[in-house]
């Protein structure tokens, strides 16, 4: 009975004051990082409400902290017309930490990604396709505005001139006619198709002869089946939505609980390998192509491995 009493005792004095000390820090770490949210917040949407400028409409169906990012409900293009019918052509919408400007006029459009694309032209830093997939601003697409993007351009244009792809046009009317010859031949084999393969078989082996001088053959080719999945994997990795890094910074450590980091790395590394080796072909091939006209350009616009294969990517995604 004593020893019953010194343990009820022990418990009375050590482990209930320890248990509600936890308690207590646990709920004023939450209280402390509520308190954080909301002045980040008014922070953030204090830029967004200058004097002397027009405030932007901003739908009233959002939520603390996620914004508008659970308002879209099952078909956003549909909520978004309705959103721009009732509020304009310009929307502001709150995407967790991030502020995105829904734009429906062409020509409000023109006006500030044209003539003022100095300023506008900016690449918003996504933790996939800018950090992972472009490896922190390599190639064309997701570089920020500078010498660099300029002169990425610069090598754009002069590769895909009307000279070089003129060149091109009897190898693009051959694959057109070869893929529609097999489309036919497997309609007539097994009754009926999915045209859609086809439609990409056509696509992939234009630019995959175009670009490295070589063809596809069929649907089953193991490099254009292996083209087909990289790509469905970064256009899945790359949707604003799965940013979770960008969208809520504080729920960051999401990514590595549930194992997307090692999977993004992963979809890197396929694309790395893939397109390497398709470089290496191609520069060890006898066909004309434009990765060796990329590849004669590496060394005077001191251009990486890593810059080659992230503009040869981009063109398939």
């Amino acid at each position: 009975m004593e020893h019953s009493r010194l343990r009820i005792s022990v418990k009375e004095k050590l482990v209930n004051p320890l248990r509600r000390a936890v308690t207590a820090g646990v709920l004023g770490a939450c209280l402390y990082k509520s308190y954080s949210l909301i002045l980040e917040n008014q922070e953030n949407t204090s830029v967004w409400d200058r004097r002397g400028f027009k405030k932007i409409p901003s739908p009233s169906e959002r939520y603390f902290y996620i914004g508008h990012f659970l308002s879209f409900r099952e078909q956003p293009n549909i909520q978004l017309q309705k959103w721009h019918k009732k509020y304009g052509p310009l929307i502001h919408l709150n995407m967790g930490a991030q502020h995105w400007i829904m734009i429906s006029d062409p020509y409000i459009a023109h006006e500030i990604f044209v003539k003022n694309g100095a300023k506008t032209s900016g690449r918003h830093e996504h933790s996939f396709s800018y950090e992972k997939y472009a490896k922190a601003g390599s190639g064309i697409i997701f570089s920020h505005p500078g010498k660099k993007l300029n002169s990425a351009l610069a090598n754009a244009m002069r590769i895909l001139s009307h000279q070089n792809v003129d060149q091109c046009i009897e190898e693009f009317e051959f694959t057109a006619e070869t893929t529609l010859a097999q489309m036919m031949e497997a309609t007539e084999r097994e009754g009926s198709v999915d045209p859609s393969i086809y439609l990409k078989l056509g696509a992939y082996n234009t630019l995959i002869k175009a670009i490295f001088g070589r063809n596809i053959s069929s649907i089953n080719d193991p490099v254009f089946k292996d083209l087909l999945q990289v790509t469905q994997n970064v256009l899945q990795c790359s949707s604003p939505h799965r940013d979770i890094k960008s969208l809520f910074p504080r729920l960051a450590w999401l990514e590595c609980l549930i194992g997307n980091n090692k999977k993004k790395e992963k979809i890197v590394s396929s694309r790395d390998e893939l397109y390497g080796r398709l470089l290496k072909e191609a520069l060890d091939g006898d066909a004309d192509c434009l990765a060796k006209e990329i590849y004669l350009l590496k060394e005077e616009q001191e251009l990486e491995e890593k810059d080659l294969i992230v503009m040869l990517s981009k063109c398939y995604s």
